[in-house]
């Protein structure tokens, strides 16, 4: 007779099967397996951005011996970079000479690994299951924007490594309180804001909730409490010091051309709801509302990640959020895949499948359809301002750097494009948005809201700089286009330009066969002049009526 008991027992469901399949699998071949495809889509999205290349100049300058400054030989050093870990690391590697360009993929690539093996075992510990940590994991690798952050050349991927770093030590902290846990947050917490200052809110609330944590063992709240504090106040209280001492300043340059200039809530909620919108992670915040008493109490470091997430938001909306393609979120975009992963617990089983293939096909939809849009660039068209031959600001900065480097008196640019074309053509450059210029961040033209965009340097400041060309936003055409006929790409704002000398004049300089850039000369410069007549480019008057 058929035994039928085993009909009696209950069905595994998938999560269960998954979980006792993954669990076959040795921990470091599972990761191994899973980071190796996600880091294969990160350097199949690999770009690089033009504000990279303000921090390879700050630290071309430091290796070359001249102190970290925007322009060899300013009388007075302005900090218009706002990651002084990264710009650190960007230096080691010119120094060891690396190209900065290959040297920042590399390392936002090993911050990226980072990220995403921290994301599994942060998501295991909470969620206690290694197929919702897998799934956490997953989801969080083939995001686009994340994928595509892991390289940029900026310190974007470092920053959410040492968020998610802090945020598995506390998770690892609480309940048991050890010294060398404690110092290693500690470090990682300094470590984070020495990579960006913003940092500070995040670490603030981690802090605290470590700090609560460390008074309910009152017999070592006082150890606790200096080997939380100590160490990262010590290295932060030493760095302000020294800025205060170089830039005569605490705060980066940056944050005086924002807090000049109205914020705009508009621009912040916009920037933040197309983000979760397109990306579809909105309908899990509101099924999070429904199951949110339920996730705080099977898991209660979900109200910590909560927190995080909530602070972080309302900090991108209140500073307008930003103009490159949702890189404000990468720093929390771990937390938010963790609790959505805790979100998935609650589902069926088919739920959860649906729900992944459904999130994975939007990363993909939106990779392939986002062109820019409310003022934010991207991805493809901030890569586009550095490699296409439409644009190809390196080749500019290459081209100027040849003309005019080995000049007898110093030929000095000014443009709103303060990334490629200053750090190749290593000449005198005035920021025109001032992010390293301190008269025009606090002085110049209000101009918008626009992050990194509100202000514009006037032409009198121009003309006191002594400023020979005026690139402005790089006007890049084809060699066989018309003469310029309009003056916005210059000037940016109503401005008064009958200021500008009568002696003014574009002159069209060629950048390859086919492509060349529009320049305003302003000045009197005899090499300018010069080559010039020597190199026969075409001038061109000033259109009528400027």
């Amino acid at each position: 007779m058929k035994n039928n008991n085993s009909s009696t027992l209950p069905a595994k469901s998938i999560s269960q099967r998954l979980d006792a399949f993954f669990g076959a699998i040795p921990g470091s071949y599972l990761i191994t397996g899973v980071i190796i495809l996600l880091v294969g889509l990160g350097i199949h999205n690999r770009f690089i951005q033009d504000d990279a290349f303000i921090s390879f100049r700050y630290a071309k300058n430091f290796v070359d011996g001249h102190g970290l400054t925007w322009n060899v030989g300013d009388p007075e050093p302005v900090e218009g970079y706002t990651n002084f870990l990264w710009t650190m690391l960007m230096a080691l590697g010119i120094a060891l000479k690396i190209d900065p360009v290959l040297g920042s993929m590399v390392l936002g690539l090993t911050c990226g690994v980072s990220t995403l093996i921290f994301t599994y075992f942060t998501s295991l510990k909470t969620t206690q299951s290694q197929s919702l940590a897998v799934i956490a994991t997953l989801l969080l690798g083939t995001n686009y924007t994340f994928s595509s952050y892991m390289t940029g050349g900026l310190e974007t991927q470092l920053q959410a490594f040492l968020t998610i770093v802090s945020v598995y030590l506390t998770l690892r902290i609480l309940g048991q309180s050890r010294r060398n846990l404690l110092l290693l947050l500690s470090l990682t917490f300094a470590l984070a804001i020495l990579n960006r200052l913003d940092a500070v809110l995040l670490c603030c609330i981690l802090y605290v909730v470590v700090a609560i944590d460390a008074f309910k063992q009152p017999e070592k709240k006082i150890r606790n409490l200096i080997w939380l504090t100590f160490p990262a106040f010590l290295i932060l209280i030493t760095w302000f010091l020294m800025k205060y001492a170089y830039y005569g300043d605490i705060l980066p340059n940056t944050f005086y051309v924002k807090a000049g200039s109205s914020s705009s809530l508009e621009r912040g909620l916009i920037y933040t709801s197309q983000f979760f919108v397109r990306y579809g992670i909105i309908l899990f915040v509101l099924i999070g509302l429904i199951y949110v008493n339920k996730i705080r109490t099977q898991f209660p470091f979900a109200v910590v990640l909560a927190s995080l997430k909530i602070t972080w938001i309302c900090y991108v909306i209140k500073v307008s959020g930003g103009f490159m393609e949702f890189r404000l979120f990468v720093p929390i975009m771990p937390l938010l895949f963790i609790q959505i992963a805790l979100i998935l617990f609650f589902f069926k089983d088919w739920m959860k499948v649906f729900s992944v293939i459904c999130m994975v096909s939007l990363s993909l939809y939106h990779a392939k359809t986002f062109e820019g849009g409310h003022k934010i660039e991207s991805i493809s068209q901030l890569h586009a301002h550095i490699v296409d031959e439409k644009e190809n600001w390196q080749a500019v900065g290459r081209v100027l750097g040849e003309l005019f480097g080995e000049a007898d008196k110093p030929v000095v640019i000014s443009t709103t494009a303060a990334g490629a074309i200053p750090f190749y053509s290593q000449l005198p450059t005035i920021d025109m948005l001032g992010l390293n210029d301190k008269w025009i961040a606090k002085n110049g033209m209000v101009i918008g809201s626009r992050p990194g965009h509100t202000r514009f340097a006037t032409i009198e400041y121009l003309l006191e700089s002594k400023v020979d060309l005026v690139i402005g936003h790089p006007l890049v055409r084809k060699r066989s286009s018309p003469p310029t006929n309009w003056m916005t790409s210059f000037f940016w704002g109503a401005h008064d330009l009958t200021q500008l000398p009568i002696t003014s004049r574009i002159v069209e300089i060629p950048i390859n066969a086919g492509y060349r850039i529009d320049v305003l000369y302003i000045s009197d410069n005899a090499c300018v002049d010069q080559l010039i007549k020597e190199h026969g480019f075409i001038t061109q008057p000033l259109p009528i009526g400027r």
